[in-house]
Parts: C-alpha cells; sequence; structure tokens
C-alpha cells in the first residue's frame, strides 16, 4: 500500500505507520478505524490536518497506537491552553532510550551547579537585575533536563 504523502507530516499518520510495523491491521485507515472506533473518515481528516482531534480521540489513538508522544504532541500543539503554555511544554518525540541517556547524563552533569546558582539567586528572595540573565539560563537548562524527562516518560511507556 502506498503512502499518503499530503499526511507525512502529520503525528498521528506516523504514528498509525509505526504502528502497522506490528500490528497490519493499522496499515490502512479502515483497520485503525476499526480498532480505534473512529470512523475512517474522521481519522483521515485528522491525519490530513483538516480537523484537530478531540483529546479522547488523541486518546484512543495514543492507546491503540502505543503512541504516549501523540498525548504530548496534542497538549503542546493542538490544545488551546496547551499552546499557550508552548515554554512549559517543550516538543517530545520518542527517541532511543540510549541516546536519551546520554543527553540526561550530560545535562545533569551541571546540576550542582545549577543548585546552588538558584539557592544564590533566591536566598535574599529578589531577583536583582544582574541575576536575571544567570536565571535565565539556569531555567533554559532546566528546561532541556524537563525535555529530556519527558522524552523518557514516552519510551518507558512504550516499552511497558
Amino acid at each position: 500500500m502506498g503512502k499518503a504523502t499530503k499526511a507525512l507530516q502529520n503525528p498521528y499518520y506516523i504514528a498509525r505507520i509505526s504502528a502497522a510495523e506490528c500490528n497490519d491491521d493499522l496499515s490502512s485507515r479502515e483497520g485503525a478505524a476499526d480498532i480505534t472506533g473512529i470512523e475512517r473518515t474522521r481519522l483521515a481528516r485528522i491525519e490530513l490536518d483538516a480537523i484537530t482531534p478531540y483529546p479522547d480521540e488523541v486518546r484512543m489513538l495514543a492507546d491503540a497506537y502505543n503512541a504516549p508522544e501523540l498525548l504530548h504532541h496534542y497538549c503542546s500543539h493542538d490544545c488551546q491552553i496547551g499552546r499557550c503554555m508552548g515554554t512549559l511544554l517543550p516538543s517530545c518525540q520518542a527517541s532511543n532510550i540510549e541516546q536519551l541517556a546520554v543527553q540526561a547524563a550530560i545535562a545533569l552533569r551541571n546540576a550542582e551547579n545549577i543548585r546552588e546558582s538558584l539557592l544564590d539567586i533566591s536566598a535574599d528572595g529578589i531577583i536583582s537585575e544582574e541575576e536575571q540573565p544567570t536565571l535565565n539560563k539556569l531555567l533554559q537548562q532546566l528546561g532541556q533536563i524537563s525535555q529530556i524527562a519527558h522524552q523518557l516518560q514516552a519510551i518507558a511507556k512504550k516499552l511497558q
């Protein structure tokens, strides 16, 4: 069966095609519709970015495809509240666990320095103008650690 070229970048399509490697029924939208309970034409419109799925549909797709990263994608891209909090919900894509373990080790290498700097900045209860650039850098480092943690959680759930 050929690939739906208009949907190649869509995470819901990508997750279904990836899941089809383990369950041939998911190689077609008809099969996915039977498994998820989402009508085939609605599934096509979701995969073609014509409509935004409902949260319960995302949950069904994530479960059926064993793709917890779809939940995070929905919250950070499709949900209006999640999009407003975009800096708090960085993008999450399932990667391989070995690669993420190395990234985590590198990111955590400076954990003690981050802790000490945060204590120094917060000791007086005021963030001065001179401390602001340091705080911004620390928040960026913590954001990277958070993103790695989200990706590890997605992979761990997928491997269960």
